[in-house]
């Protein structure tokens, strides 16, 4: 909920921005089954906990447009390097302990998807 007041908060500092241009969705993203239509570019950092990073990038990609780009991060552990690597068009190892700050140093990697 905190994450979404502030997306609002910046919409309303934001110059032309508006609820028609600058949407704001609040809920349990995987329980979205196309409600949000299609978007050129998704950019995501998803949570990692039990490799749930796959199942929302995976989900994420059916709200991808034909010609659109997902960027995302994603934990470079054995389960995503089968199911997400595949995918992906570039798939880049970050520098280890790219997110100490945050309190964590899984490995991770930025991965793109061109449809």
């Amino acid at each position: 909920h905190a994450l979404a007041e502030g997306l609002r908060t910046m919409r309303q500092k934001t110059l032309y921005a508006h609820e028609g241009n600058f949407a704001v969705v609040e809920g349990d993203f995987l329980s979205l089954n196309g409600d949000l239509g299609a978007f050129d570019c998704i950019m995501m950092n998803p949570p990692f906990a039990k490799g749930a990073e796959v199942a929302h990038i995976q989900h994420a990609m059916k709200f991808l447009k034909p010609g659109g780009c997902l960027a995302a991060i994603c934990a470079n552990g054995p389960r995503q390097n089968a199911e997400l690597k595949p995918l992906a068009t570039t798939w880049e190892e970050l520098p280890e302990g790219s997110f100490a700050e945050a309190g964590t140093n899984v490995r991770t990697v930025m991965m793109t998807v061109q449809r």
